[in-house]
This record gives C-alpha cells, sequence and structure tokens, in this order.
C-alpha cells in the first residue's frame, strides 16, 4: 500500500469566522498560528501534529484537497511514476506550499472525477501539547490520521481504480445509496490504507457542488459526541444528521453541517480492522439505527 492515513485537509470557506465557531467551540478543535507563507489562512489541530486543517479564504464554500501521508520519499517518487505512467499531470509542492501544509515534501493532482488529492512525505509537529477550547480530552489519529474523506466520483469506476492503482487503496466494502422514492441508487466504496481504520477514504457515485460529502473526526467516547451536540445546539449549528451507528465502522456518531452543505461525522468507537484475508461485501444498509439525513440528495 502506498498511502499511510488522512494527514490533512484543506477548505476554502468565505465566512472564516463562522467556520472558526464550529471547529472551535463545537468540535473542540484547537485554532493555532500558522506559517508566516500562510498568513491569510487559519490553521487547526486536533493532536501533536502542527496542524491538520487548513482554511483558506475563498469566493465559494468547498474542499481544496485531501492530503495523504506516504511513509518516505521512495514512496512519493513511486507514485509519481504511477502518475506519469498514466499520463496525468502532477505538480510538486514548492517549499511554501509545503509549509502551509506541514510537510517536508509532496505533490498535487487531480483523480478522474476532478478531486485534488496532495501526497506528502513528513509532518511537522507542534512542541506544546494540543489543548481543546471545548475541553475534548482528545482525538482519536496516531497512525491511523486525521480521520476519513468522503469524495464525489460521478466517473466512479474510473476513480475507484485510480485510487487503488495509483494510491494504494483496498476496497473495504460497498453501499448501496437509493436517492429519494424515484430516484437512482448510487453506491458508496469505502477503501482504506495502511493502517486499521475501516476507511480513510470512501467514494460516491455523484456530484457535490463544494466536492466533499463529508469528513469525520473521531472521539473517545459517546460522552464527547453528547457534548458536542449540546454545544451545537446552543451556537444554532444545524445537523446534517442525527444520532446513529454504521454498520461497516460501528461508528457512534452525528454529522454537523459546515460551509457548502459539507457533512462533518463526528463520532466514537470506530473498529480497528486486521485486514489480513479480509473479503468486502455489499452491505444491505449504512446504519444499525438512526443517521436521519436531513439533506439525503448531498449524501
Amino acid at each position: 500500500m502506498a498511502v499511510k492515513s488522512l494527514g490533512y485537509l484543506a477548505l476554502q470557506v468565505k465566512d472564516k469566522k463562522e467556520f472558526e465557531t464550529l471547529a472551535c467551540e463545537v468540535l473542540g478543535m484547537q485554532k493555532v498560528t500558522g506559517p508566516s507563507v500562510g498568513a491569510e489562512n487559519d490553521y487547526y489541530r486536533i493532536d501533536q501534529r502542527a496542524h491538520r486543517l487548513i482554511v483558506m479564504p475563498g469566493k465559494e464554500d468547498r474542499l481544496y484537497c485531501a492530503g495523504w501521508q506516504v511513509a518516505d520519499s521512495a514512496t512519493l517518487r513511486n507514485v509519481q511514476e504511477k502518475l506519469s505512467a498514466k499520463g496525468v499531470d502532477w505538480v510538486a509542492l514548492d517549499d511554501s506550499a509545503c509549509a502551509v501544509r506541514g510537510v517536508d515534501q509532496g505533490i498535487g493532482f487531480l483523480d478522474p472525477s476532478g478531486n485534488r488529492h496532495e501526497v506528502c512525505v513528513g509532518e511537522f509537529k507542534a512542541d506544546d501539547p494540543f489543548v481543546s477550547p471545548a475541553g475534548v480530552s482528545r482525538f482519536i489519529t496516531g497512525d491511523m490520521g486525521m480521520g476519513h474523506v468522503v469524495l464525489p466520483a460521478p466517473n466512479f469506476e474510473e476513480t475507484f481504480e485510480f485510487c487503488r492503482e495509483v494510491l494504494g487503496f483496498s476496497l473495504s466494502d460497498e453501499l448501496p445509496v437509493p436517492m429519494g422514492a424515484d430516484g437512482p441508487v448510487l453506491r458508496v466504496r469505502f477503501l482504506h490504507c495502511a493502517n486499521p481504520r475501516h476507511h480513510s477514504l470512501a467514494i460516491f457515485e455523484g456530484e457535490h457542488p463544494a466536492g466533499c460529502v463529508h469528513w469525520m473526526l473521531e472521539v473517545p467516547d459517546v460522552d464527547t459526541v453528547g457534548l458536542a451536540m449540546e454545544r451545537a445546539e446552543k451556537a444554532n449549528m444545524p445537523l446534517f444528521s442525527t444520532l446513529g451507528r454504521h454498520t461497516n465502522d460501528n461508528m457512534l456518531s452525528v454529522y454537523f453541517m459546515s460551509p457548502g452543505a459539507i457533512g462533518v461525522e463526528y463520532g466514537c468507537d470506530g473498529l480497528r480492522m486486521d485486514w489480513t484475508g479480509w473479503e468486502p461485501k455489499i452491505l444491505e444498509s449504512g446504519d444499525l439505527w438512526g443517521h436521519q439525513y436531513a439533506m439525503m440528495k448531498d449524501l
């Protein structure tokens, strides 16, 4: 496998102050000072990494990129070679771009559905401990990375093969999603990489105007999830989905709404997988219970 984990996400946001309320007061992320070369951005921590989320000013609300960590420069060169062999253009991140992302080196490119990915080596660490302004004790990261992200993939099969062949992801399972009573049934494929998280990436067989269906943060327990729900209610922050538990990764979670109608899954109890002999399956349902989505059309 090439990719180790989801290292970071970068968002473009019209109202950074509104997003800060969600990130700090509800989710419990820590806003920190970033590098001088990216002073126009906001940066957020959830662990000992210098930052995991980059919020850039933008004319529209959307995901800018997903940043994937690989083990070393040799693995990064291997990804470059695979991209070149497929005729996919890639660009090296310059020193300023690497500083903004908190990495030593990296490249950027588009997948067949137009999603921007970055593959990077190294991660800058903070000197001081993570301190949540909302009292969140910690987020579940470590070798499993930031969490997961779900990207739109209207060129579904081509994007799936690209993620497997170039980035080294493997299939965890697949979920058919009915899009309303009379709508089509579209697929979600959940993909894992070189860590025990059930999925670090999922691709959705459809469009999303903001370039991201949702991204996920994992916390230690249900009390942390419940307290975030209370904080969201006090802050008049809308829910993307009610509380529920997923069938595939066992995650007990709620979804908050971030700019661009992008969901933020916030959960606990995610499975730690042993991929030895794993056989992917087609799921009958995405949830054991709960998860009533306010905007099914954007799922």
